[in-house]
């Protein structure tokens, strides 16, 4: 099996999260195909969560016991890899409390 290695595709795009939900476009030529990823690196000290969806795509932080549509990015200095929906075109984040920067980079594999 091939490792299928990131490559990086147009520029990085970095979004200040707080604790209302920020959202930035996936400038992705791409879209509509399974062939997309990205690298998220969160360069701030809380937590951030992230959603995929559409244009009003909104992140939300889970409470114990009640899911919510937000997938935990530590801070840390280590990107996080993710495939993109096919029908995803932006994509949204929130904290819980404090800020972040995301660093976001668009690409094809992992």
């Amino acid at each position: 099996m091939a490792l299928d290695v990131f490559t990086p595709i147009g520029g990085t795009v970095a979004l200040a999260v707080g604790t209302a939900t920020a959202r930035a476009a996936l400038p992705d030529p791409r879209i509509g195909t399974e062939d997309r990823s990205l690298r998220i690196l969160n360069a701030g000290d809380d937590t951030a969560f992230v959603a995929f969806g559409g244009s009003t795509v909104a992140a939300a932080v889970p409470a114990h016991g009640a899911p919510a549509n937000g997938i935990p990015i530590p801070p840390s200095h280590a990107p996080e890899p993710f495939r993109i929906p096919p029908d995803a075109t932006h994509l949204a984040a929130i904290c819980r409390s404090g800020s972040a920067t995301l660093y976001i980079t668009l690409g094809r594999g992992l």
